[in-house]
């Protein structure tokens, strides 16, 4: 029986549990930017 192998999905991001992540400085603010930037969103510098 054949498996599926290979890179798995990645998880939805809700934006309230980033912010939340970012303010218990769980990731650092570089990274909210960076995963938000990915999401769509246009941030400027």
């Amino acid at each position: 029986m054949p498996t599926k192998l290979g890179v798995p999905k990645r998880p939805k991001i809700n934006v309230s549990d980033l912010i939340r992540a970012a303010e218990l400085k769980l990731i650092t603010f570089e990274e909210f930017r960076d995963i938000m930037r990915e999401m769509g969103w246009q941030l400027k510098r």
